[in-house]
C-alpha cells in the first residue's frame, strides 16, 4: 500500500484556495491570479516537483448592501519519488463575505470548495523484495503487487471559514479554519485494500499585518495542519518596506522541528515574485546535508475598482493601500 500526505507550500499564504476556501473573492482587487513552483528533496531521491494555480474573482451585487462573492478555481499537479507518483488535482469555489459593522471592518467568510483529482503510478520504476534473485535486484522478474490499476480517480469536498478584522490601514489580522477532504475519499491501487482512504485535513491559520513606521510593515502568520498522524506547523513573519509603487519583502520562518525558510520578494504595481528555501535541519539533515526546497509564487491582482471597505490582501504579497 502506498502512503503520503498532502502538498504544502512554504509559502501558503500565496497559494490562498489550497489554504482555505473562505479566501476566495477576499482580496483588495477583484481579480486575483497567482502560480506556485516548487522543488525538494533533490539531494535524496528524485525531485519531488509540484506546480500550481489559482484565480479568484470577488462578486459585488448592490442588492447585498455590506455582503458580496466570490468565485474561484486552483489546480496543481505533483511528482513524487522514483515510480514518478503523479497527482492532478482541480477544484472550483464558492465564497459568502458578511460585514458585521456599518463600514466593514470586520467580516465573516465562508466557503466550500467541489472537484476531482487523478493518481497515477509507474510501477515499472519500482522494485520490490520478490525481485531480489539472492545477488541483486532484477526487475524483469513479477513483482507479485496485487494491484488493479496504475491510475484512480476521485471526488474531493473542502469547506472553510475565517473572520477578519481591520479597524485602519495601520492594523488588520485575520483568523480561519478549513477542513479538507470531507468526503474521506478512497484511494488505492490495490485489488484488496478497501480501508486505504485520503484522511481529512484540519487547517488552522492566522495572519496579521502592523505599520511599524511610515515605510515598514510587519506581517507574521502562523500555520497548523493536522491529517492523520501527521502534523506541520509553520510560523514567522516578512518585513515589507515600501516607496511608492516599490514593495521589498525579506522573511524568516520555521518549519516547527524540520526547516528553516528564507524568503526574499518583490512586489511592483501588483505583481509580486516571491522567492523561499527551505533548509531541512531534521534527522533527515544527515541524507540531506540541509538541502530541504526551493519554492517560487508569482501573484497578480487586477481590476482594481472596489465597491466595499475591504482592507485585506493578508492571503497574497499585497498589503492594505498605501497613501
Amino acid at each position: 500500500m502506498m502512503q503520503g500526505q498532502d502538498i504544502h507550500f512554504s509559502q501558503f499564504y500565496n497559494a490562498p484556495l489550497l489554504l482555505n476556501p473562505a479566501f476566495t473573492g477576499n482580496s483588495e482587487s477583484n481579480i486575483e491570479t497567482g502560480l506556485n513552483y516548487r522543488s525538494q528533496w533533490n539531494s535524496i531521491s528524485v525531485p519531488y516537483i509540484t506546480q500550481a494555480g489559482f484565480f479568484e474573482y470577488k462578486i459585488v451585487p448592490d442588492f447585498l448592501k455590506r455582503d458580496w462573492g466570490g468565485v474561484g478555481a486552483t489546480m496543481y499537479q505533483d511528482w513524487a519519488g522514483d515510480g514518478n507518483l503523479k497527482t492532478s488535482f482541480g477544484m472550483l469555489y464558492l465564497s459568502y463575505h458578511k460585514g458585521l459593522n456599518y463600514d466593514n471592518s470586520l467580516f465573516a467568510s465562508f466557503g466550500a470548495g467541489a472537484g476531482f483529482a487523478n493518481k497515477s503510478v509507474n510501477y515499472s520504476a519500482l522494485l520490490f523484495d520478490s525481485q531480489w534473485d539472492g545477488y541483486k535486484f532484477n526487475s524483469a522478474l513479477p513483482n507479485q503487487e496485487l494491484y488493479s490499476a496504475t491510475s484512480l480517480t476521485y471526488f474531493d469536498f473542502s469547506a472553510g471559514a475565517m473572520f477578519t478584522y481591520t479597524p485602519s490601514i495601520k492594523f488588520g489580522t485575520y483568523a480561519g479554519v478549513s477542513l479538507q477532504h470531507i468526503n474521506h475519499p478512497k484511494q488505492t491501487f490495490y485489488t484488496l485494500d478497501f480501508k486505504n482512504q485520503l484522511g481529512r485535513k484540519l487547517v488552522i491559520h492566522w495572519g496579521l499585518d502592523k505599520r511599524l513606521s511610515n515605510n515598514f510593515y510587519l506581517q507574521p502568520k502562523l500555520l497548523f495542519v493536522l491529517q492523520k498522524k501527521a502534523n506541520e506547523f509553520v510560523f514567522g513573519s516578512n518585513v515589507m518596506y515600501f516607496r511608492k509603487d516599490i514593495k521589498i519583502f525579506a522573511g524568516l520562518w520555521t518549519r516547527l522541528s524540520r526547516d528553516i525558510i528564507f524568503t526574499l520578494g518583490t512586489e511592483y504595481k501588483k505583481a509580486a515574485i516571491f522567492f523561499s528555501y527551505d533548509y531541512n535541519y531534521s534527522m533527515l539533515n544527515i541524507i540531506s546535508g540541509g538541502r530541504g526546497g526551493f519554492e517560487i509564487s508569482l501573484v497578480v491582482l487586477m481590476d482594481h475598482t472596489r465597491k466595499r471597505k475591504m482592507l485585506t490582501g493578508f492571503q497574497s504579497a499585497s498589503t492594505p493601500e498605501i497613501p
